[in-house]
Order: structure tokens, then sequence, then C-alpha cells
């Protein structure tokens, strides 16, 4: 089960167990899964993970969150037959939301494609992070 944001963003409180999860399946992609999956049981995240590893994975989850969840119930309705008529650039009849703060484009813009609010949030994050969990 796909931890929910709020319990991820918890953080090493490890609310539902999301935060190993998180650590598991996202924050592995970030510094490494080979590395991740040797070291993981033996050595804390922070030998393993920056502060800005840690804060990019969330930024990451969180931008393609809403669009992730959509395109997994679009699958579920594809599958139990009741998607609409899919349509150009669209899947099961409507448009899939897009993410929060990058841009379409984003190798040819300043920053990566990355909107300022985008920026701003992995401040925020690696603040937090650095702050660890209340």
């Amino acid at each position: 089960m796909l931890p929910k944001p709020a319990d991820i963003m918890a953080l090493r409180a490890n609310k539902n167990d999301s935060y190993i999860i998180f650590c598991d399946y996202f924050l592995s992609q970030v510094v490494g899964r080979n590395d991740w999956k040797k070291r993981r049981h033996v050595e804390v995240i922070s030998s393993l993970a920056t502060v800005s590893d840690e804060a990019f994975a969330i930024l990451l989850l969180m931008n393609s969150w809403d669009m992730w969840i959509e395109m997994v119930d679009e699958d579920e309705a594809v599958k139990k037959g009741k998607s609409g008529e899919q349509q150009q650039g669209q899947v099961g009849g409507r448009k899939h939301t897009t993410t929060k703060w990058t841009q379409s484009g984003a190798g040819t813009r300043k920053y990566g494609g990355w909107k300022e609010e985008g920026l701003k949030m992995f401040n925020l994050l690696a603040k937090k992070i650095m702050q660890g969990p209340c």
C-alpha cells in the first residue's frame, strides 16, 4: 500500500511505516539502489543519503503524486471496463493531471524546468529534514 504524503512528511517518525517505504522505494532511487540495498540494514540513513538527497526525493514524490494516483485509478478503471472512450492526448476520456512544480521542456529551461515554487519547496523540505521529526 502506498504511504500517504502526510505520513511521509512526518519524516523519521515513521508514521504507519511510511518512511521505511519511502526510503526503500524512492530515496534509494536518488542515492543508488544497489548501494542502498547493501548498506541499509547496517548504516543510518544520514550515512547513505544527504539532506539534499532526502529533500529531493520527497520533492519528486510530492511533485508527481496526484498524477501517479490518477494514472493508477485510470488503470484500475480500464481493467474493470469502466473507462470512457479514449481521445487524442487523453486517457480514458479525460486529460491527466500534470506535475505541480515542473514544466514541459525541462531540459531547455533555467533550473532544469523547476518552477520557483518547487525550488522554494525544496528549501523548506531541506530545512525540515535538518530540524528532524517533531
